[in-house]
């Protein structure tokens, strides 16, 4: 799967750092900062993928 984040255009990896925020962004831990109160999770960008289904969908354009 080869999910981007807009702020700084990487693929997200498995074994990434990841912050999750209310509206289900997936962003970098290190790529911006969110106050406490916007983010959900924070969690390796594979064991988000094994805790919510539509991030392993696989996306077509």
């Amino acid at each position: 799967m080869n999910i981007c984040r807009g702020i700084c255009n990487e693929a997200l990896k498995d074994n990434d750092l990841i912050k999750r925020d209310f509206i289900n962004t997936l962003t970098h831990y290190d790529c911006i900062t969110l106050h406490p109160d916007l983010i959900e999770g924070i969690d390796t960008f594979e064991n988000i993928k094994k805790k919510h289904w539509y991030y392993r969908m696989e996306l077509v354009y």
